[in-house]
């Protein structure tokens, strides 16, 4: 592929070991990720490149492999590939790409071009999500949160700063990152990275807006609290989390009981939301259980 009338002279034997390797080693993964969305993921992304046997379709497919992989790394899960590739290829056997070609072709790709491909992989699974994720007709939509660790580059440090715990800072670069998935078939619907210091509760609020009206959106007590409820309620969803650590139970009112333990009650906005948000009410109905 070219584009922008850019024409560019290939190599046979390249274009022979390029179409075997997406055809046979690749292949379990074109099932679900199809060529044309990682090409319309490059359009998108205004990226153009030459043709070469690392092409984004190989590089993005492989990177999927790769997270899939029990070997852990790139490089095997690569050798693992070109394995594959040998049996129906003999010819190609000596003339893998080494690891330093592979890394430069990763860095080759922009960042939006993995996003478009994840947002196209994210309608394609909640087009087909199945009645596992539904309860009471409702989408059941779990929020959780994680960090990640980054090589200790200056421009990751920059982005992201350094994680701290009881024995000081850490030597390399943490990432904090939200993400929103279905409950029983784990795709994920969207996700927000930021900085160690960014919480995870305005992380959230980045990315509510991928829900549709009417989820269940199901989360711990890092997701509680009465100003968090009236942005869910806000965002047309419905919700479901662990009681936050500082709510009092037994000194809540109860305006009606079912039980026991299942009771509605009503929670207090913090008066320094509302001074900063008038709209928000003063107190919200929720049940307890």
């Amino acid at each position: 592929m070219s584009f922008r009338g850019c024409i560019v002279r290939s190599d046979p034997r390249q274009e022979e070991i390029g179409r075997v390797l997406k055809s046979v080693a690749l292949n379990s993964v074109r099932k679900v990720l199809p060529d044309r969305a990682v090409d319309t993921a490059c359009q998108a992304a205004d990226y153009e490149y030459r043709q070469r046997l690392l092409v984004p379709v190989v590089v993005v497919l492989h990177m999927v492999m790769a997270a899939l992989s029990p070997e852990g790394s790139f490089a095997a899960s690569w050798s693992s590939l070109w394995c594959r590739l040998v049996g129906a290829l003999p010819g190609a056997a000596g003339r893998s790409p080494d690891s330093g070609a592979l890394s430069k072709a990763r860095r080759r790709l922009p960042l939006k071009v993995f996003e478009r491909v994840f947002e196209w992989l994210s309608k394609q699974f909640q087009a087909q999500a199945g009645v596992t994720d539904m309860w009471r007709g409702l989408r059941q939509v779990l929020v959780d949160g994680t960090h990640v660790s980054m090589p200790a580059t200056p421009e990751l440090f920059a982005a992201f700063d350094r994680g701290h715990g009881k024995h000081g800072s850490f030597r390399y670069p943490i990432a904090r990152v939200v993400t929103l998935a279905l409950a029983e078939s784990m795709g994920v619907v969207a996700y927000k990275m930021g900085g160690y210091l960014t919480s995870e509760k305005s992380l959230l609020r980045d990315i509510l807006g991928r829900l549709s009206p009417g989820d269940l959106l199901i989360g711990d007590r890092g997701f509680a609290g009465a100003k968090l409820y009236v942005e869910y309620l806000r965002a047309g969803l419905q919700f479901v989390t662990r009681a936050h650590q500082c709510l009092k139970l037994g000194r809540l009112p109860r305006m009606k009981s079912f039980s026991e333990g299942d009771f509605v009650t009503e929670l207090k906005v913090n008066p320094a939301y509302i001074r900063q948000d008038p709209s928000l009410p003063k107190k919200l109905p929720v049940r307890v259980i």
